[in-house]
């Protein structure tokens, strides 16, 4: 269904398309900490739904996290020796357990625009028995693409990963997300702050997953990728995780930086950094990049 496609590409942000399967993640931050198996939010993800346990942030970000995210991605793309050319912010919460009407959602969905200043506001709304959703799509002050996503779903027996005949809870996702293809250090806050205050406009904790991307003109591929990644991680103090190569083509490397950042939880480690190297021989260049707590975007 077009809500659960939708629903599904949005979620993704807070699961790396490959790793998924293999963590038990948990978003923390300020001391908060709650793990979830990966096999059951990727279940839940794939009809919006998340229960209490998953992916739960703090209650509170502090004022001065945006800054320190995209001084520690600067760093570490520093370090690949790219420079950031776009960047993408992803953010989600459960705002209910209600089936919500689409008039509720768009009322929802008209505030959020106002709040954050959307420029140019286009508006797509579908219903069914068991799902309605509103999608906004315009343009922040920063020049960002903007998507702000509202999915409710009704009760349901049949979720993926469900005991026969259990019930799931009706539940109602707002998912945010930002492309911007002029980076700037100065609009990147800008635009994170203006999830933050979204978010928390909605009474909910901010749950932001920040993503730079960068370029070398160069073929990067295989080991010399490998350690371009792992020598980004060193420079700014991460431990390495996990590693994983497609092809020779791209390279993922996660790892953890004791830095005061949003964190999240794999295999029993906390990992706060991602970087990523991919080679494109249609543009044949090396697409480098960097995101935390985690990547939000296929590379």
């Amino acid at each position: 269904m077009w809500g659960i496609a939708l629903g599904t590409a949005a979620l993704i942000l807070w699961t790396h398309p490959v790793e998924a399967v293999q963590q038990s993640s948990s978003l923390q931050a300020a001391g908060t900490s709650v793990t979830q198996g990966a096999n059951q939010t990727a279940n839940q993800t794939s009809r919006g739904e998340l229960t209490a346990g998953a992916l739960a942030a703090a209650t509170s970000r502090s004022q001065g996290l945006a800054v320190r995210e995209v001084d520690f991605l600067r760093q570490t793309m520093a370090a690949t020796g790219a420079t950031p050319s776009e960047y993408l912010l992803n953010a989600w919460s459960r705002l209910n357990h209600t089936f919500s009407s689409e008039q509720k959602l768009m009322s929802a969905a008209k505030k959020l625009v106002q709040e954050m200043g959307v420029q140019n506001a286009k508006w797509s709304m579908q219903a069914s028995s068991v799902e309605h959703y509103v999608l906004a799509s315009g343009r922040l002050p920063s020049g960002g693409q903007v998507n702000i996503v509202l999915t409710s779903f009704a009760p349901s027996t049949s979720v993926e990963g469900t005991s026969a005949g259990e019930l799931v809870d009706s539940s109602t996702v707002l998912v945010l997300t930002d492309e911007n293809r002029a980076y700037s250090e100065a609009n990147f806050v800008r635009d994170e702050r203006r999830f933050e205050a979204a978010l928390q406009s909605e009474g909910q904790p901010p749950q932001i997953s920040s993503c730079l991307i960068g370029h070398l003109d160069a073929k990067i591929m295989g080991v010399h990728a490998e350690n371009l990644a792992y020598h980004a991680l060193h420079t700014v103090g991460a431990v390495p995780l996990q590693t994983f190569q497609s092809g020779g083509l791209e390279t993922s490397i996660s790892g953890y930086a004791p830095r005061q950042l949003t964190y999240i939880i794999t295999n029993d480690h906390r990992m706060n950094l991602q970087v990523a190297v991919h080679y494109d021989g249609y543009q044949q260049d090396t697409n480098v990049l960097v995101g935390t707590p985690i990547i939000t975007t296929t590379y």
